[in-house]
């Protein structure tokens, strides 16, 4: 495999390693990850086109839930 870096990582070498990512995850990041890229997001862009964008307090704590997992998860690594 070609370098990992993420100035020299090809395309297609990034792509293999994104597929198998949720093999690759703990389930419970798998939740976290949906909160934090899918939910989350969809809920702040209907709140705009209502209000301003905000979030809620629970949503912050998710937030900040994924970061500390993924930065846990980035350090044993």
């Amino acid at each position: 495999m070609a370098s990992l870096s993420a100035h020299t990582i090809s395309r297609v070498d990034f792509n293999n390693i994104l597929a198998r990512y949720q093999d690759a995850v703990p389930a419970k990041l798998h939740d976290l990850d949906k909160l934090r890229f899918e939910s989350i997001p969809e809920k702040v862009a209907q709140r705009k086109k209502e209000f301003d964008g905000f979030l809620e307090k629970e949503e912050v704590e998710s937030l900040v839930e994924w970061k500390l997992y993924v930065s846990l998860i980035s350090y044993r690594c």
